[in-house]
């Protein structure tokens, strides 16, 4: 939390870079679609398993300069499933999650006009038991009249001392 608060600090003392005249979009509201796939998945019968889970994705941005946003992203997976756990235990255990939901607190690096880097904390929360989390992503947005924008991306997140998974999704984004 306290990286967080100093990430917003730091990116709301940087001076918005828009020239003058020119219209500004702070907000971004995306709608997604994707695929998490976990590698430690178990099937029916506790043998290992990839499993490609759907999901939905809704995220929220607010752009403190062109280069620098902060926000909120969340995902919805739609299937309940089990994993065997490993990260910073002595032994592996079977973890079962039923229709995990993740909200992540993001900020967002956009080098140029389509790349955009970010970074989060957060955690997974499901029936059967919470997990912070770390995420990295990456999305490549290309501009569509109106100030929509489509944005296929990628995440990859580690939910500490439980499993990992990375993420494959499409969203549409609209800026306002």
């Amino acid at each position: 939390v306290k990286y967080l608060l100093s990430i917003l600090v730091l990116g709301l003392s940087l001076s918005a870079d828009g020239q003058e005249g020119e219209k500004t979009t702070r907000h971004r509201i995306s709608l997604g679609i994707g695929h998490t796939v976990v590698g430690q998945g178990l099937d029916d019968n506790g043998r290992n398993s990839w499993l490609s889970l759907p999901m939905w994705v809704l995220d929220y941005d607010y752009s403190l300069s062109r280069k620098w946003s902060i926000g909120v992203h969340t995902d919805f997976l739609t299937e309940s499933f089990k994993v065997e756990g490993f990260f910073f235990k002595e032994e592996t255990a079977e973890i079962e999650r039923t229709y995990p939901i993740s909200v992540l607190a993001a900020c967002s690096f956009k080098p140029g006009a389509h790349a955009l880097y970010s970074i989060g904390l957060g955690a997974e929360y499901s029936e059967s038991g919470s997990y912070y989390m770390t995420r990295f992503g990456f999305e490549y947005g290309i501009e569509l009249p109106g100030d929509w924008e489509l944005a296929p991306g990628v995440t990859y997140d580690l939910k500490w001392s439980a499993y990992d998974s990375f993420s494959i999704a499409l969203a549409v984004g609209k800026k306002f």
